[in-house]
């Protein structure tokens, strides 16, 4: 059956034929009282069928035409039950609870309600041979108000009396849920033979440690419960007392027995249900390593006098969907071995396992769990352990993609690796001097020396390798230089993959030889024409058939106050490009720091790489006044009416550093700007007391010792809207015989406040409706209040 709050949604959702049926029925108590008696009474009340905890009572169908579909969304039957010496019977005040089809309660009573199509209900949860007063009427609610009703029909009944000592309860199910906890549930048997009630109305479970005979065991009590019965039919759990918690000592047997109790005695005790002590959890650790295995090893545990049966292994692939990869495999005891022979399980033997047919580069999981007479372990601590990939593929596509005088770049590709299987982790780089002989054999079409396994070659010298790792390779380019060569020499060369699986095989040989020497430094360096922002670097190029120059590198380092440069000058230098004159080049560098001191050095550059550099020379940039301030933009989370601005500062000028700068703003539309902002270093300032959302210019300036800067480029930005208000809380309202005064708080960012009174309030058929009048005197005292407030 569905819900109340369902059954009054159906209610509201009723066609209009059937809203204007009960407008019908509701017409005659338009402007009486909702309560009036307008509903037929229930008609052939009778009790009966009840048990010790329980009435059940019976009435008379409701007439067909309040079970229509047009009314029975809105009839409801109202039941309550109530102490039989209960003379007032007031609602809130019955007894039990109803059982069934009950819809629920409703929101201003405490009755319960059922559909009007049912006619028998089943009050629970009472006290056994008690009497008691259930009564029922009829209801029509529509939109969460009772319309109307009937008279209560009132019946006495009397619950049944308990007639016999309760039998004793079935064995208990006891199962461990952690070391030192267990859980025991309670079945009791049926309650009711030949028409006679042995209902239980409390339990007593008592456990005791060791043998499970009474004679020789201390039993104590660890719970005594009350708990209501539910007259089962069959063995069942008492549901109040399922699965409590009880706590037991490791490696010792538990014994629980339980019994039922009544006001008329005890029932025997139930059979004794024994919980043996399982073995401890066993202690694993991995002992090898292969790509497709995994070797596990333990120590027998302690079984506690139980001996251990067989062992379960869970292995699971780490990072599978949970339930999803878990593998368990089943290990006798008698796979333990030691240096002395022995019984299985016994102590310092150890248990080997072998996990096979695992995934190559995988990391797994392990867990060990022990099973004795007693139950299982528990499981081991979580071990962890990943196979070894398999040996990669040889590399492709090796070639020489960079030649230096001193130096050679390797590049190649990977040879079909799968990841996750036989991907490499690093490579091995091997290069010897290759001979003259060994050119000329290759040349004449001899076999030219492998690289593959042979021993170092006492004519072309002893092979250097160098490690690299894949991580530490940029974008995954597999490359490696090869550096501190001899100029114009021949070399040999071979690459292999390697990972912590093995290595991979060698590739074929690549022969190449170096190039030319680095260039000469540029002759008749120097620096001229400085301005505030700007200096002209000139030079002559110093070249030499064997030195070409390829073009020119120029690094500016400023000098700090302490006369060392600032920066890292590798990582300064910029290719310049230069202009002829004259058979001179020069080159003019731009967007430097007025006032501030340089390093300037220049160098050349071809295929071998940058020459050596020209010494420093030292120029000083002139003094200017400030350049243009950034921007000025607003910082998120403004509020109201607020808004907080920020911009960069310009470049700071030895000697005549920023001093003061001035903001300004303008409405847009006006010509007018007014400075919000006159201080110091500061970048940052609140501007307050904006319009709602309007439009705004902001500017910026700065000065220091030579003078102001120009403005900054304008900003147009929008004032934060107000945000809507909440409703005020009011505080107080005095009335008089023709004044109401009231009273409540104000709340930031609220300009004004309308106060509005009910003149008139109409009603009838088609519902009712309002009439609110706006206080224009009221409205300007507030206005008033506020403007004084933020004075």
């Amino acid at each position: 059956l569905p819900s109340l709050d369902a059954a009054i949604q159906q209610a509201n959702l009723a066609s209009a034929t059937a809203a204007a049926g009960l407008a019908r029925l509701g017409r005659g108590v338009a402007g009486r009282h909702r309560d009036n008696v307008l509903l037929p009474e229930a008609s052939g009340l009778v009790a009966g069928g009840g048990t010790t905890t329980s009435v059940l009572v019976r009435w008379d169908e409701a007439p067909a035409k309040l079970r229509s579909v047009r009314k029975a969304p809105h009839m409801f039957w109202s039941i309550e039950c109530h102490d039989e010496s209960d003379t007032v019977r007031r609602e809130g005040s019955q007894k039990g609870r109803l059982g069934g089809s009950a819809l629920g309660r409703v929101v201003s009573g405490s009755s319960w309600l059922l559909p009007v199509s049912v006619h028998e209900a089943t009050v629970m949860d009472l006290e056994p041979s008690k009497g008691y007063s259930v009564r029922v009427r009829l209801e029509q609610w529509q939109r969460g108000t009772k319309l109307a009703k009937s008279q209560w029909v009132s019946v006495d009944t009397t619950t049944r009396e308990v007639d016999a000592v309760p039998d004793a309860p079935l064995r208990p199910v006891v199962h461990r849920v952690q070391g030192t906890v267990a859980q025991v549930t309670i079945l009791r048997p049926p309650c009711v033979h030949d028409g006679k009630y042995a209902c239980a109305e409390a339990y007593v479970i008592q456990q005791c440690q060791g043998v499970a005979d009474a004679s020789e065991c201390e039993w104590k009590t660890i719970l005594h419960l009350a708990c209501a019965c539910t007259h089962p039919t069959t063995p069942d759990t008492v549901q109040q007392l399922d699965k409590k918690e009880a706590e037991i000592q490791t490696g010792t047997a538990e014994n629980f027995r339980v019994r039922a109790m009544n006001s008329l005695g005890n029932s025997p005790w139930s059979e004794v249900a024994t919980l043996l002590p399982p073995p401890a959890a066993p202690q694993a650790r991995v002992e090898s390593v292969t790509a497709q295995s995994l070797g596990l090893c333990w120590e027998c545990p302690e079984d506690y006098g139980y001996d251990v049966q067989h062992y379960h292994v869970y292995v699971r692939r780490v990072g599978a969907v949970e339930g999803e990869g878990v593998n368990v495999a089943v290990i006798p005891a008698s796979s333990s071995n030691s240096a002395e022979e022995g019984k299985g399980g016994a102590p310092n033997q150890v248990v080997h396992y072998h996990a096979r047919d695992l995934q190559p580069h995988t990391r797994y999981e392990f867990q060990v769990q022990a099973k004795s007479e007693g139950g299982p372990s528990e499981q081991s601590g979580a071990v962890e352990a990943e196979t070894l990939p398999l040996p990669p593929p040889i590399p492709a596509n090796l070639c020489v993609d960079e030649i230096q005088p001193t130096s050679l770049r390797l590049a190649w590709a990977d040879g079909g690796a799968e990841v996750g299987v036989n991907e490499a982790t690093a490579y091995e780089v091997s290069w010897r001097t290759f001979t003259e002989a060994e050119e000329a054999a290759r040349d004449r079409g001899a076999q030219a020396p492998s690289g593959e396994a042979s021993p170092p070659s006492e004519v072309g010298g002893e092979w250097s390798t160098a490690q690299v790792r894949v991580e530490s390779m940029d974008g995954g380019d597999l490359s490696f230089t090869i550096g501190d060569l001899d100029v114009d020499t021949l070399y040999a060369l071979r690459v292999r993959a390697c990972n912590t699986g093995g290595e991979g095989q060698w590739t074929p040989l690549w022969t190449q030889r170096t190039i030319v020497k680095p260039p000469l430094a540029p002759m008749g360096f120097e620096c001229g024409d400085a301005t505030s922002t700007s200096v002209t670097l000139r030079w002559v190029p110093n070249e030499h058939p064997h030195h070409p120059v390829s073009l020119h590198q120029a690094v500016v380092m400023p000098i700090a106050e302490d006369g060392a440069a600032v920066g890292d000058q590798e990582e300064l230098w910029v290719t310049v490009a230069a202009e002829e004159r004259g058979g001179v080049l020069a080159k003019t560098i731009e967007d430097l720091v007025p006032g501030q001191r340089y390093s300037v050095q220049l160098r050349a550059v071809n295929t071998f790489g940058p020459g050596e550099a020209t010494e420093a020379a030292i120029v000083t940039m002139l003094c200017d006044v400030p350049t243009r301030p950034s921007q000025p933009v607003p910082e998120p989370g403004s509020v109201p009416r607020t808004m907080l601005l920020s911009w960069s500062a310009p470049y700071g000028q030895p000697g005549a550093e920023v001093r003061e700068h001035v903001l300004e703003m303008r409405k847009h539309g006006s010509d007018e700007w007014q400075a919000v902002y006159r201080g110091g270093t500061e970048t940052q300032c609140l501007v307050e007391d904006l319009d709602h959302f309007t439009m705004y210019h902001f500017r910026v300036r700065a000065r220091n010792v030579l003078g102001w800067s120009q403005w900054s480029d304008e900003s147009m930005e929008a004032s934060p809207p107000a945000s809507t208000p909440e409703p005020p809380f009011v505080i107080s309202c005095r009335t008089t015989h023709d004044t109401a005064t009231l009273r409540w708080k104000s709340q930031k960012s609220v300009s004004a406040y309308e106060v509005q009174k009910l003149m008139e309030a109409r009603g009838g058929e088609g519902g009712s409706s309002e009439v609110w009048v706006t206080l224009v005197d009221a409205n300007r005292v507030i206005r008033d209040q506020l403007a004084n407030a933020r004075r």
